[in-house]
């Protein structure tokens, strides 16, 4: 057989046994990644609840949506209301708490893991918040200790409004074919401001503590939490 004849052949045969080797090698690893993005693949719309805003001042009932942006991106956008009915024993601070909260986030999703699907997101809140707050007040008072000619209990309201720019970073996992959990923990400046209405004047002394927070305005860096259960439609 000619030498050159030979030669050719064994590197066809050479070639067709690397490329068999490369094929057989990757052919679990391709699968493991497209069982991995199957399996962890972002929701393209989705509805949310986060149930942590149950546990704060003012309990609230959150629900929102996802959408798809990007290759990458999506957008997340929520509102809810203050429950009432979640409020604990009377206190003469926030009494008849109501009013709502609106956030928009959009959220960058990295590759899917093993272990779910990593994310940032870069968000604002804006909480419309107002509450009664309950003082007796004295009138045409003889002393500090409280002898008064009368004395008038009276309600007035305060006015929060409270808006937030954060940052937040956390995984997005399947629970099941479609419902899924995201954790996390971000970081917010939160800039507040306070109004109060209808608080009588013309008073000597007035009982209760008048040195609250929600006096007067304020600018606060605040930790946040992330814990939502979702339902993917697509």
């Amino acid at each position: 057989m000619n030498k050159k004849i030979l030669t050719a052949n064994l590197y066809r045969l050479s070639s067709m046994a690397l490329f068999y080797v490369f094929a057989v090698a990757y052919q679990p690893v391709n699968a493991q990644i497209d069982s991995v993005q199957l399996k962890f693949q972002r929701p393209t719309q989705a509805v949310r609840l986060s149930p942590m805003f149950l546990f704060n001042r003012f309990p609230t009932i959150q629900l929102g949506y996802e959408a798809r942006l990007s290759s990458t991106f999506n957008v997340l956008v929520g509102a809810g209301v203050i429950m009432s009915v979640f409020e604990e024993d009377y206190n003469s601070d926030y009494i008849n708490r109501r009013g709502g909260k609106f956030n928009v986030e959009l959220r960058h999703y990295f590759s899917p893991r093993d272990n779910g699907i990593w994310f940032i997101s870069l968000g604002t809140d804006y909480f419309h918040v107002n509450f009664d707050r309950g003082r007796t007040f004295g009138f045409d008072c003889s002393d500090i200790f409280g002898n008064c000619s009368y004395y008038q209990y009276r309600q007035y309201t305060v006015q929060r409004r409270d808006y937030r720019l954060g940052l937040k970073g956390g995984i997005l996992t399947y629970m099941g074919k479609k419902d899924f959990l995201d954790i996390g923990i971000g970081a917010v400046i939160s800039f507040q401001t306070f109004r109060t209405l209808d608080k009588l004047s013309g008073f000597d002394i007035q009982y209760g503590r008048t040195n609250l927070k929600e006096e007067g305005n304020r600018t606060l860096l605040l930790p946040v939490p992330v814990v939502n259960i979702g339902y993917k439609f697509r």
